[in-house]
């Protein structure tokens, strides 16, 4: 499955390549473009390496997939493919890299097919992919559609994926990957996978030249910013081998100098001067280039934008501190917007508010409140401080030169605190001044405010108090403030007004929008808010009973197994036979009698495959597509007198047995062995039924249980569902069925929350033996031991 031309292409020149005294450096990057992001469906770039240590030497698997078709039918294939391309290829199957490779790309071909087979087509013809596997010594590559791989070597440059991709994969899927080239890495290899639109841009030789003329990173950035500039999506990938750092081929040399008896004294002599072993680090390192040095250009990585930074001229701290006047002054005129904005709002509510309030604080007010604040306010005055409390900030408020010598967190945790007592004090003697100023008014002895500021007389008269004053002391403030760096005023003053103005701006800004500002109905008085009839309770739904129909007779054989539904097609199942129900019409196929009798059967649904248990433990697939029966021989043994249900989610397919569920990995045709999907052993002796939607459910002794992620949940079980016997529900239904056989009863149920929604009565339910739910008819179908039956339900 190679070309034998391409394989010796890469072998060519091999003064370079490795051997068994060189370590190779494989330094791989990535440019990936999609301008518009309804276009990421259609492009996957991948590259994947093992996390297990036994799988370290099948290396790392790299390269990129893009559908050309732009139709919502041909969506995520690539992203499929990708993931399909990682599990294959560090499956469990122990085989060489080489095998390995070849099994990865014969299954992306089978995956494609079976895409095919589901009547999505739109893509076929318009695949471009490039599969690569590197690992230490070597390169494997495949290409499809007009990807491309190219070697740069000797400083020419080859394109060795040349021939590899077929053209017959515009009609055959299978024919996707056909041809396989392998190669030895030779140090300073350079090698581009890349897809077509890279080509377009740049004429092969152009290329060649920038390759060669630019170093790795430069290269890189070349190609990024040519993509970027020119390309809606386009895929490329870079890969550098170089020689390891340190690692030199194992050389024997003798010793300059050998003592005449190595086992005298002058073996084991000292060296003379210990300065012949120090290295001249000075000689060698220029510190002053080093710090001299200001890179006028800096080019981002990611983007390959190059930016041009500024002069020395811009003092940092000059920057911090204009942008911090700047955001300040920015809130301040939020405020104010805000403020003129609402003027009418706020006037209204508080107007509305105090005119109820005013009487109420005037009657709650103490007589002697105003005594006690200002003998609190005699203790503790804003003046007066605490030495224990305040040592640190005087020192530093005093000494200038010792604040900007401290390190920053002390200054900031300095700066908070002086903040926070200067708060601390205005609130105070806000509060007291106007608890002072009620009083006054309640006795009536309303004074100017001139006179109030200048009145020295205490409220209690009998006292000689010092009244306090409305503002803190000026000279503390004043020596407090002359006492901050230029910075520290500046954090100060923002603490400040983000203590008072944000509370205030919060409070008063109006829940409904402008226009409606006018709108506002009258707070009512608090009297009528108790006065409110509390909102009646809501009508519960009411849960119908409904006696359906007769139903309707798809089918009738004594030798009937089991009814299913896959995407939205009816199925029924024989003990020989697969029947598709196509409204009235009926198409049988029969399956192999040396296969032996159908057991079990289970829809995929993401596959489009009807999977077979037979007596023979044989496991097989049927495609209403192509119509075929295919054995799946790649699988684990099944023992169908053990498994109790089988069921599917995704491409996964898990089998109940008696004691555990076990969940099984789709593989090339059949499935990888088996692995537990419980934490820990359950006894399903008597369980009836299995189904699964992300969660599995399973039915015993008429008791649903609920396991997520393999362990056990709690499920809430309607009391009126006395004895469940079969669960039908899928990732893709938005309800569960639930069957009970015993009542003749069939439940329609909340998957959520298990509350009955809708409930279904008819004798012919005392004999199903599975069921499926078509809930975009409203058709339920079962299966007897004689027939296939199905009813029409009432929405």
């Amino acid at each position: 499955m190679y070309t034998e031309s391409i394989r010796m292409r890469m072998k060519q020149k091999k003064e370079n390549c490795t051997n068994e005294n060189t370590l190779l450096d494989i330094n791989v990057s990535d440019v990936f473009v999609v301008k518009n992001a309804k276009n990421r469906a259609f492009i996957e770039q991948f590259n994947y390496s093992s996390v297990n240590f036994t799988q370290r030497d099948l290396g790392t698997i790299l390269g990129f997939f893009a559908v050309r078709d732009n139709t919502s039918s041909s969506e995520n294939i690539v992203n499929y493919l990708a993931s399909e391309v990682k599990k294959q290829y560090f499956s469990p199957i122990q085989k060489p890299i080489g095998d390995k490779f070849e099994s990865t790309l014969h299954h992306v071909n089978r995956v494609l097919e079976e895409i095919a087979n589901v009547g999505n087509v739109e893509w076929i013809g318009h695949v471009d992919g490039a599969v690569c596997v590197i690992d230490d010594t070597s390169i494997h590559i495949s290409v499809a559609g007009n990807a491309h791989v190219l070697l740069l070597r000797d400083n020419i440059l080859q394109n060795i994926s040349e021939g590899l991709a077929s053209d017959d994969a515009a009609q055959y899927p299978l024919k996707t990957f056909i041809d396989i080239a392998s190669g030895e890495l030779c140090t300073n290899d350079k090698i581009i996978i890349t897809s077509q639109e890279l080509l377009d841009l740049i004429p092969f030789e152009e290329l060649q030249k920038n390759a060669v003329r630019f170093g790795q990173e430069n290269f890189i950035q070349f190609i990024q910013t040519v993509l970027t500039n020119e390309c809606e999506i386009a895929s490329a990938t870079i890969i550098d081998i170089s020689q390891k750092e340190g690692i030199q081929p194992h050389k024997i040399t003798s010793p300059t100098e050998v003592p005449s008896n190595i086992f005298g004294a002058d073996a084991f002599d000292e060296p003379k001067d210990d300065e012949d072993i120090i290295p001249q680090i000075d000689d060698e390192i220029d510190i002053e280039e080093i710090l001299n040095e200001n890179p006028e250009e800096y080019t981002d990585e990611t983007t390959g934008h190059i930016y041009i930074q500024g002069g020395d001229e811009i003092i940092k701290d000059e920057t911090t501190m204009s942008s911090l006047k700047e955001k300040c002054s920015d809130f301040f005129d939020t405020c104010k917007d805000t403020t003129k904005k609402h003027k009418k709002t706020f006037s209204k509510k508080i107007t509305q508010y105090t005119s109820k309030k005013d009487s109420s604080i005037f009657d709650q007010a103490p007589e002697d409140i105003g005594e006690k604040m200002t003998t609190i306010e005699t203790v503790e005055t804003p003046d007066t401080y605490n030495s224990d409390e305040f040592d640190d900030v005087e020192e530093v408020v005093t000494d200038r030169q010792d604040l900007t010598s401290r390190s920053a967190t002390k200054k900031i945790r300095v700066t908070v605190y002086t903040a926070y007592k200067g708060a601390k004090n205005i609130t105070k003697n806000t509060s007291v001044r106007c608890i002072e100023t009620l009083k006054r008014i309640k006795n009536k002895n309303r004074t100017s405010p001139s006179q109030v500021s200048q009145n020295s007389t205490p409220i209690n008269t009998s006292t000689t108090q010092k009244k306090p004053s409305f503002l803190p002391s000026i000279h503390h403030v004043t020596q407090l403030w002359h006492g901050m760096t230029k910075q520290t005023k500046w954090t100060t003053l923002g603490i400040l007004a983000a203590i008072v103005i944000i509370p205030l701006t919060f409070a008063f800004i109006p829940r409904s929008s402008e226009e409606d500002a006018d709108k506002w109905p009258e707070i009512p008085e608090e009297s009528e808010q108790y006065q409110q009839e509390p909102l009646p309770p809501e009508p519960a739904v009411p849960v119908t009973q409904n006696t359906i129909s007769d139903p309707t007779s798809l089918l009738s054989d004594p030798t009937t197994v089991a009814t299913t539904l896959m995407n939205d097609k009816h199925i029924g199942v024989t003990k020989n036979t697969v029947i598709l129900f196509d409204g009235t019409k009926k198409e049988d196929h029969s399956l192999s009698q040396d296969a032996g009798d159908i057991t079990l059967v289970t829809p995929m649904d993401d596959l489009d495959l009807l999977f077979i248990l037979t007596t023979k433990d044989q496991l097989y697939t049927f495609s209403p597509t192509d119509k075929k029966f295919v054995q799946q021989k790649n699988t684990p043994t099944f023992d169908h007198t053990k498994i109790k249900s089988l069921s599917t989610y995704m491409t996964y397919l898990y089998a109940m047995d008696t004691a555990m569920i076990t969940r099984y990995t789709r593989a090339e045709n059949g499935f990888e062995s088996g692995n537990d999907w419980l934490k820990e052993k359950a006894d399903f002796t008597d369980a009836t039924t299995m189904a699964i939607d992300e969660d599995i459910y399973t039915a015993k002794n008429g008791t649903i249980t609920k396991f997520r992620k393999g362990e056990k949940v709690s499920f809430s079980q309607n009391s009126d569902i006395k004895n469940a016997f079969i669960i039908y529900t899928t990732e893709d239904t938005k309800f569960m069925w639930i069957l009970d056989k015993e009542n003749n009863k069939l439940f329609k149920t909340k998957k959520s929350t298990g509350e009955k929604l809708d409930e279904y009565t008819h004798e012919k339910f005392a004999n199903t033996q599975t069921l499926s739910v078509d809930e975009k008819n409203n058709t339920a179908t079962i299966s007897t031991p004689e027939e296939i039956l199905s009813f029409e339900l009432s929405s």
